[in-house]
């Protein structure tokens, strides 16, 4: 997200980007009541497409999915839709107009898509997950410089710090490691480590 947002930034100045389509992208105004008149489009999805097809560059795709609805559903419905070609003329349009229309079609997948236009605009270096070592990490630490873990689904340091405590002789068994899992009736434990830990080193 935010590396999406600098390149949003970058190519506003570089006017490179429409205002008013990245208001689209970030607002998502719709027609309230539309009908989609398509089975592979949400209500909310074709009150989008309506709005868009208001701008100058998105003329009459309110039409085009209507008339050609088996080739957009076959893009839409397809597993990674963002990278799909659209079909007509609408394949030669930029990555921001094609953003737009993924919000419209496939909120689902903006992440994705998301994703896409970064890597277009700036390079897959961007968007590729990067790992650092643990040890290194913790070189740069010190004990005025502690290391804070930002956790998030499925990351779990718990064995690289083991590891680390491990070759360092840092374990559980000597009582030079503390493992506590914060929860219910778990500060008292934690404050009692962090007592020993000042004391002892």
């Amino acid at each position: 997200i935010f590396t999406a947002q600098v390149a949003f930034q970058v190519y506003l100045m570089k006017k490179e980007i429409n205002p008013l389509h990245l208001d689209f992208l970030l607002r998502f105004p719709f027609k309230v009541g539309a009908t989609s008149p398509v089975d592979f489009l949400s209500h909310q999805g074709w009150g989008g497409i309506l709005v868009l097809a208001e701008m100058a560059q998105f003329k009459n795709l309110d039409s085009d999915i209507e008339g050609s609805a088996n080739r957009w559903k076959k893009i839409v419905e397809s597993e990674a839709p963002e990278k799909e070609k659209l079909p007509q003329e609408w394949k030669n349009k930029g990555a921001m107009e094609k953003l737009c229309m993924m919000r419209c079609m496939r909120p689902d997948r903006m992440t994705y898509a998301v994703s896409c236009y970064v890597e277009e605009k700036f390079g897959a270096r961007y968007v590729e997950g990067r790992s650092m070592e643990f040890t290194k990490s913790y070189e740069e630490s010190s004990p005025s410089t502690p290391i804070f873990f930002i956790l998030s689904p499925g990351v779990d340091p718990l064995k690289d710090v083991e590891a680390l405590g491990k070759k360092l002789g840092f374990t559980i068994d000597n009582g030079k490691f503390h493992n506590v899992s914060l929860g219910q009736g778990q500060e008292i434990v934690a404050e009692q480590a962090l007592d020993v830990a000042a004391e002892n080193g």
